[in-house]
């Protein structure tokens, strides 16, 4: 009987209260998903503007969906170019 009280206090003593959680981290919600466009953009040079060279640049990596590049065209105008713009997609 003394050697099972024994035993019982003995293991008693080794028992250790558990460590406290952890506080939660607040965080913040995820960012909406950006928008897709239905159509590609139909950006054309207008017929006075005649392209004379092009420059393109373009990134792909195997097995991820879609590329990244750029785009860079030389024009001859046969008119006043005042309403023609730079276009960007950046």
């Amino acid at each position: 009987m003394r050697s099972l009280l024994a035993t019982l206090l003995v293991l008693s003593a080794c028992v250790s209260t558990p460590e406290p959680l952890p506080t939660p981290v607040e965080t913040k919600p995820a960012p909406p998903p950006p928008k897709v466009l239905a159509e590609a953009p139909t950006l054309r040079l207008p017929e006075w503007a005649r392209p004379t060279a092009y420059t393109l640049n373009v990134r792909v990596i195997p097995g991820e969906d879609g590329f990244s590049g750029e785009m860079a065209l030389m024009a001859a105008f046969e008119q006043n170019n005042k309403d023609l713009t730079r276009v960007s997609g950046n």
